[in-house]
């Protein structure tokens, strides 16, 4: 049988070699002087990708992007989802650390004239989750990995249900893992290549997660770690290692100052969606802006830290360890099966990538250790135990662990063959598409503020809110239907009645009948429920002529 046929890369690799010298290249430098080629070429990971290469991240783009992109929310969402899009519809701030950054580049895509502005900030959230996707198959492509079988690896990812809720709701996560995987394969080109834009804008990347979402910063040591191992390897002088660390530096922390800066500057009554000032409305354990500089500082430093859910960190081992277990069965709920051969493809594929960049092998870990640190330290199951990094760095693994098989230059029959692969895994994912939760329609709050029908509203109205129906209805009253008259009070249940004891003069509802009012009884109205006054006084008497029940 013949031997399969040289890609155009290798057979072209003495003349392209002496026509770029590269400083990294040992064999190119030593062709370029006109030596004999002794041994094969040194793999160059980071040349232009191929054609077809292209074609694979192209077709993991189409097959992803037409399954999910007609489940995206139509509109102003509920809970978390919509206090971004808020927040960023109005340059606002939404619940803690505020997620400026996020606020920002969304209100920029808000001002939009194709679409409504909590659609547009959807759509920018969904883009961000492809181009995590597809930083994932570049990853592995640059780390040997052939580009079909990674392009397949990324449309097996979508099968996790917090990818795929990632993919639909307009949340804080998916922006996070792109701008981080973003800042990982920046630093792998500038471990390559020697670059200092590619490091800067990687440390500038991951400064911007950071700023946005605290847990990032659990990935800090591994960043460190990996550029210290690239210096080792590039064989670079102290001094250039250390300008270039404090390039990072810089470069890492403009994000957080803008942050700061952002937050000190649109905290204040005037901003049209403020979650610090509605917050302390109802809790009251903040000073007031008019207090002064340092009053400001304190609510700044407040909401940057996060310091409202601080109350959710474990401070007991069991919790950590009962956490950990249920991490496990978030990677791989299969029931009944044991954990040692993921263990072991797992350990295959950090060989792997250690054996191929040392650096990204580090960065990648940070990810997966970073991303479950946070998890199994916070008390919450839900969406904001955020795995996307772990899934991520998994996806990265998988691939890695099969490259042998699958490498990036093979014969066209496995070309073939994985193509084959990520033809079947995008077939099983439309198959199983009426079974997959519509988890961007979910939330989607169209139906609820239509049978609110805040136009009809009477004049002055007051409705009393939680958290997952106020941000559509602020949305609702500065963007479907300006109605400044209407006030959306967002607490707790339990604190409705003392915010509108002294107004009970104005027309009030409420979301929900579940709080208890003293002297009142709740009755539907549309979707919503209205305090009735229960009359006072003696019980009446039973009717006349007939015996008493």
């Amino acid at each position: 049988m013949a031997a399969p046929q040289a890609n155009s890369e290798e057979r072209a690799w003495p003349q392209a070699a002496s026509a770029r010298s590269d400083p990294a290249d040992a064999g190119g430098e030593h062709a370029a002087r006109g030596g004999p080629t002794l041994r094969p070429p040194p793999a160059r990971p980071w040349n232009r990708l191929r054609p077809v290469e292209a074609a694979a991240l192209g077709a993991l783009v189409l097959v992803v992007g037409a399954v999910t992109v007609t489940r995206l929310p139509v509109g102003i969402c509920y809970g978390d989802s919509g206090g971004l899009q808020l927040a960023a519809a109005t340059l606002g701030i939404t619940h803690p650390p505020g997620y400026p950054g996020y606020a920002t580049l969304g209100f920029l895509v808000s001002r939009l004239p194709f679409a409504d502005p909590a659609y547009a900030i959807s759509l920018a959230c969904w883009l961000t989750g492809l181009a995590a996707l597809v930083l994932c198959a570049l990853t592995q492509i640059r780390l040997g990995v052939n580009a079909w079988f990674a392009a397949a690896v990324c449309v097996g990812l979508t099968a996790y249900s917090r990818v795929w809720t990632g993919l639909l709701r307009p949340e804080v996560y998916m922006p996070s893992l792109a701008f981080v995987a973003g800042a990982v394969y920046l630093l792998m080109r500038h471990a390559a290549r020697g670059r200092w834009r590619d490091l800067a804008w990687g440390a500038f990347l991951w400064g911007l997660a950071l700023a946005n979402r605290i847990p990032v910063v659990l990935t800090l040591p591994f960043i460190v770690l990996g550029y210290a191992v690239a210096c080792r390897k590039s064989a670079r002088s102290r001094r250039e290692c250390y300008r270039g660390f404090a390039l990072a530096v810089a470069a890492a922390a403009l994000p957080g100052v803008y942050s700061l800066a952002y937050l000190y500057l649109r905290d204040t009554p005037t901003t049209a969606y403020n979650y610090i000032e509605q917050y302390n409305e109802e809790m009251g354990i903040l000073p007031p802006t008019t207090d002064g500089f340092a009053a400001k500082v304190h609510r700044v430093v407040w909401q940057a830290s996060g310091r409202q859910f601080q109350t959710m960190l474990a401070r007991d081992w069991r919790v950590v360890r009962a956490k950990l277990r249920w991490i496990a069965n978030e990677v791989f709920p299969v029931a009944g099966f044991t954990m040692y051969p993921l263990l072991l493809v797992v350990v295959l594929a950090a060989a792997l990538a250690f054996q191929r960049s040392a650096p990204a092998a580090c960065w990648l870990l940070g990810m997966a250790v970073g991303s479950m640190a946070f998890v199994a330290w916070y008390r919450i199951h839900g969406e904001a135990a955020d795995l996307l990094p772990a899934l991520y760095a998994l996806g990265v693994g998988a691939g890695l662990a099969l490259s042998p098989v699958f490498p990036r230059a093979c014969s066209p029959r496995r070309q073939v063959v994985a193509a084959l692969l990520l033809a079947l895994t995008a077939g099983a994912t439309v198959m199983h598409l009426p079974r997959r939760p519509a988890r961007g329609l979910e939330v989607d709050a169209a139906g609820f503020l239509a049978r609110v029908d805040l136009p009809t509203l009477p004049p002055g109205t007051i409705i009393c809110s939680n958290w997952a129906n106020a941000t559509p209805l602020w949305y609702a009253q500065r963007f479907l239907t300006p109605r400044p008259d209407v006030s959306v009070i967002n607490a707790t249940e339990s604190n409705w009645f003392g915010m509108v004891a002294d107004k009970l003069d104005r027309p009030v509802f409420a979301i929900s009948d579940y709080a208890v009012w003293e002297g009142y009884r709740w009755e539907p109205y549309r979707n919503l429920w209205r305090p009735v006054p229960i009359p006072s006084g003696p019980e009446p008497a039973p009717p006349s002529g007939g015996d008493a029940p």
